[in-house]
């Protein structure tokens, strides 16, 4: 009896001692930003970014995960600059402040609008009233953020072993989709230092296009 006991408690020790060398750690767990959405509009006048995501509020790139909340930032462009705008958009509504560093009337807000094909918007510009239609640029064909970490991680495992200890990971993680002509992903490995490893991936393929120390 004393021997089936024994030989069963060291199969239970066995098989949990297995489960823990074959766990693997979720990366996405540590992600604290990820702007995943973004709305563009262009035309002779003005041109429009709407981007969309998740992330941490207060806003601390120290290597440590904080509270996570949903965002809005939109920016607008104008060839002649106006007094005042107001935008409308989804459940949005707001005066935009100038931005002298980005040249563009700027708003934020914490709330993320659904991923949508367009998205209406209204503008009030120097009391005059405008619609416009802005297109979800990040649908076709355009991997998502996590398979985009994955592309990361499969590139550079090493950063992501330096920084994981006991089955916990020593930092967090930023991504964010851009679109210039086309999309792109940011992802930042921030390390409790503050020192940021970031790469830069094509949105379609997951190329790592350049990697950078800041």
């Amino acid at each position: 009896m004393r021997k089936f006991l024994t030989a069963t408690l060291f199969l239970v020790i066995f098989t949990f001692s297995l489960c823990g060398c074959f766990k693997k750690i979720d990366y996405t767990d540590y992600v604290s930003e990820s702007r995943t959405t973004i709305y563009i509009y262009c035309d002779d006048e003005i041109s429009v970014k709407i981007y969309c995501g998740n992330k941490e509020s207060p806003y601390c790139a120290d290597g440590i995960k904080g509270k996570v909340e949903s965002f809005t930032e939109i920016l607008v462009k104008f060839l002649n600059n106006p007094k005042s705008v107001n935008i409308t958009c989804d459940n949005i509504c707001g005066e935009m402040n100038y931005n002298a560093v980005k040249n563009a009337f700027y708003l934020s807000d914490g709330v993320k609008i659904p991923p949508l094909d367009d998205l209406l918007f209204k503008l009030e510009v120097d009391g005059k009233a405008y619609e416009y239609k802005a297109t979800n640029v990040t649908l076709n064909g355009v991997i998502s953020k996590e398979t985009a970490l994955n592309c990361v991680i499969e590139y550079d495992g090493e950063t992501f072993e330096q920084l994981t200890e006991h089955g916990l990971f020593n930092g967090e993680i930023f991504i964010r989709i851009l679109y210039d002509e086309g999309c792109y992903y940011y992802v930042g490995v921030c390390d409790t230092q503050g020192k940021i490893k970031a790469y830069l991936l094509d949105g379609v393929y997951g190329k790592i296009i350049a990697e950078r120390n800041l």
